[in-house]
């Protein structure tokens, strides 16, 4: 198992779904909507990857695979080289679509520059081999105005706002490193099928990037964090947690709505 799985067991993993073995041994090539493709080969314990349109095209490193659905997988490789790149799936069998997320942590020049130091690109895909069902994987308002607790363990319970489309407010309810802190974070929102999202978060003035896979029909969040060593290396976690509505969903008065262009997906 590697030592993302196995970090799982700390606070912040209390409530991840358990690693599994499933895909050990198998190959996935997933052909973009928008060109390019990502060939995945999976292992027990590590994952290589060759990518046309990603950032990184070839590499490999520690792999995590993780159940959400029935048929539908995260899979996440936490790369060996660049030390500051990893590469999340999300994968249906189920529907045949996929989505991979590749992160990047990219240190600022001068350190009172104010923004993420993490850099996302996202990419849908068909697999190939699959027959696609459904609509392919998009971009998505569905959650503006949604509000919920993410509780993650004992010490680690967060509200989450979704105030647009391209941004959360999360407010650290109950943690044991910044209690009481409340940010606004750039997100990007991907809707993989009925109350099944995927979450981009790329946390201001930190180096820490964040892709959560969450399920509104199990009411739990699973995901990673990608967070850093030092200036030129970064690191994978397992994330997860239970997710409790508060108050229902947020409504915005005519014409007030928060508005914004969601771009074709790349």
């Amino acid at each position: 198992m590697s030592n993302l799985a196995e970090e799982k067991r700390d606070s912040l993993g209390m409530f991840r779904l358990p690693s599994v073995s499933d895909l050990a041994g198998a190959k996935y090539v997933i052909d973009f909507v928008a060109g390019g493709s990502l060939t995945l080969q999976l292992g027990e314990t590590e994952g290589t990857f060759r990518g046309e349109g990603l950032p990184c095209s070839d590499a490999s490193g520690a792999l995590d695979v993780v159940k959400i659905r029935d048929q539908t997988y995260l899979i996440d490789i936490d790369i060996e080289q660049p030390a500051r790149d990893a590469l999340t799936v999300v994968l249906s069998k189920d529907t045949g679509w996929a989505l991979a997320v590749h992160q990047r942590r990219v240190p600022p020049v001068h350190l009172w520059e104010r923004g993420p130091d993490c850099q996302m690109t996202f990419k849908v895909g068909s697999i190939r081999g699959m027959e696609q069902k459904g609509e392919a994987p998009g971009l998505t308002k569905d959650l503006m105005g949604a509000r919920e607790f993410l509780m993650m363990g004992p010490e680690n319970v967060y509200e989450h706002i979704y105030i647009s489309h391209e941004y959360m407010v999360v407010n650290h309810v109950h943690t044991n490193l910044a209690r009481g802190k409340a940010e606004v974070q750039p997100t990007t929102y991907y809707k993989l099928s009925d109350e099944l999202y995927v979450l981009g978060v790329c946390e201001m003035d930190n180096a820490t990037g964040l892709v959560q896979v969450v399920d509104y029909a199990n009411m739990r969040m699973t995901g990673k964090a990608h967070h850093a060593v030092d200036r030129w290396k970064s690191v994978s976690r397992g994330l997860g947690g239970q997710i409790i509505a508060i108050n229902g969903k947020l409504s915005y008065p005519n014409g007030l709505e928060p508005t914004g262009f969601i771009p074709d997906p790349d």
